[in-house]
């Protein structure tokens, strides 16, 4: 049988450790730190000396691994945000929904080219939904999962869906685009 994980406390009781065997005079002369119980801290780790109490705070890092992989999606968020964004204020306004947020497909980027008529199809797209919404049922719960973009091949090569969110129509003046 395989042993489980280290617990949260486990693992920072083991960075303590290697803490104190490499840098035994770390925060000035030896101490003794005592854990500072969760939902108290920060500080993870106290110690006393005559000047006062001297907090240790330990934070995680992510793995090298997923970094690569967490600054593509951030990337790919940032670049659809600009594209969809790119006067806005130009097109047509919702009245009955409040925000469309598209939701990305695997790592693909928008090619130049593209972002125009990626943005043109958006946009209308987002103008045929608002224009049915009151009328079609996929809207229950004033929300709208869209997964299907017929008539808008350019809107099924960088999204997997856009989701509209419901809005009362008087508030609705100016809609929202999120990446």
């Amino acid at each position: 049988m395989a042993a489980s994980p280290p617990t949260h406390i486990e693992r920072e009781q083991t960075v303590l450790t290697d803490l104190e065997v490499s840098f035994p005079h770390f925060a000035g002369q030896a101490r003794s730190w005592t854990k500072v119980p969760d939902g108290q801290d920060p500080p993870d780790f106290l110690s006393r000396c005559p000047s006062g109490p001297i907090g240790l705070e330990l934070v995680e890092w992510l793995d090298g691994d997923q970094m690569g992989p967490a600054k593509t999606r951030e990337s790919q968020r940032e670049q659809i945000h600009r594209v969809l964004t790119h006067d806005w204020e130009k097109e047509s306004q919702p009245q009955n929904f409040r925000g469309a947020f598209p939701s990305p497909l695997g790592g693909e980027r928008i090619a130049r080219q593209d972002e125009l008529p990626l943005r043109q199809e958006f946009f209308a797209c987002a103008a045929d939904v608002d224009r049915t919404w009151l009328a079609d049922l996929d809207h229950w719960g004033n929300s709208y999962y869209q997964t299907k973009f017929p008539g808008y091949p350019m809107l099924g090569k960088p999204f997997n869906a856009i989701r509209y969110i419901g809005g009362e129509p008087q508030r609705c003046s100016r809609g929202s685009v999120a990446g």
